[in-house]
């Protein structure tokens, strides 16, 4: 056990040494760099998660798919069954469809204010262009008040 110590005091020793010798902050990388990259990967994935975010916002869950039936002979009749089905189930099945539409609206929310965050930082470090808030953006906020 003793060992092991003094290994790794020797060994954090001669590091600590190495660095103060060394005294090369140039090369460390700095925050932004670390985080964002490339500055041109970086401006390329923010869009593509704007488009994908914009792509979920359009998508919502719908109660009312249409019924069919892939038999032959009962078509009609199994049709009628299902229909009855969904009309006696959907006071239980609407309120949950609502619900998960509801959070889905939020989540996309959630997404959309931390991709403006990102565009933020990013613009800040200089990593890309400032984004303006453009009409879509500024009827969404307005619709969302």
């Amino acid at each position: 056990m003793n060992e092991i110590t003094s290994d790794v005091n020797k060994i954090t020793g001669e590091l600590k040494a190495e660095i103060t010798a060394k005294d090369d902050l140039e090369t460390i990388p700095s925050f932004e760099q670390v985080i964002f990259g490339d500055p041109a990967s970086t401006a390329a994935e923010l869009a593509s998660l704007r488009r994908e975010i914009n792509s979920l916002r359009e998508r919502e869950i719908h109660f009312f798919r249409e019924i069919d039936s892939h038999h032959k002979v009962l078509t009609p009749a199994i049709i009628f069954i299902k229909r009855v089905i969904r009309k006696l189930g959907r006071f239980m099945i609407e309120p949950i469809v609502n619900e998960i539409n509801n959070y889905h609206i939020h989540v996309i929310r959630a997404l959309d204010h931390t991709l403006n965050l990102l565009d933020q930082i990013s613009a800040h470090a200089g990593m890309t262009e400032p984004k303006a808030q453009g009409p879509e953006r500024q009827e969404e906020k307005e619709r969302d008040t």
